[in-house]
């Protein structure tokens, strides 16, 4: 704990070289501070070292899908792992299109949510629920309802998930009428789908 500590004011001080020798030096690391390092050579664009950084927290044990989840609150970090892991030939999952599909989202990031939503379909992971569910949120946040309605319209009618996504859609842009319409065509679905 003492050691992501001291990394991270190293980091937040831009001392790259002291946070490189710190880093070396630890006898431990675990998923927060290969992050740390990882991001930080990045920012420095130090790309070639990064990649060497993170093909060496893969032989330590770490699983890609673990930065997709450790990126939770800094979708730009989830950028640089998605671009890292995309460089060394590593083929994301689901769980790693969730959450770099929730960092465009949260950046407000239309064309590169349309890129990521491309390699979803390209990958064949475009009919996974919860993929489909933050794409829906994504497009919605980036002023495309309509896109977040082809999608909705073209998945399971069993998901709720997908039904409290699309819900939330109308919603965001403040069109109540649709939103209350679609909860109440849900619930039918939903007493269908229980009978």
């Amino acid at each position: 704990m003492s050691f992501n500590i001291l990394i991270g004011d190293l980091i937040h001080n831009g001392d790259i070289n002291a946070t490189r020798n710190l880093f070396n030096e630890m006898p431990e690391r675990n998923l927060a501070t290969w992050n740390a390092m990882i991001v930080r050579l990045a920012h420095f664009e130090l790309d070639e070292e990064g990649l060497e950084c993170f093909l060496r927290s893969r032989r330590e044990g770490l699983r890609p899908d673990e930065f997709g989840r450790a990126q939770n609150g800094d979708p730009e970090g989830a950028f640089h792992h998605f671009i890292l892991m995309k460089n060394v030939g590593l083929l994301p999952d689901h769980v790693t299109f969730v959450s770099i599909i929730s960092a465009c989202s949260d950046l407000d990031a239309l064309a590169q949510g349309q890129q990521v939503h491309a390699q979803v379909i390209h990958v064949g992971v475009g009919s996974v629920s919860p993929v489909r569910s933050p794409l829906i949120s994504m497009y919605s946040k980036c002023g495309c309802l309509e896109d977040s309605s082809m999608i909705f319209s073209e998945a399971d009618a069993s998901d709720l998930v997908l039904w409290s996504s699309m819900i939330a859609a109308y919603g965001f842009h403040g069109r109540g009428e649709e939103a209350n319409k679609l909860f109440n065509e849900m619930i039918g679905e939903a007493t269908i789908i229980m009978l």
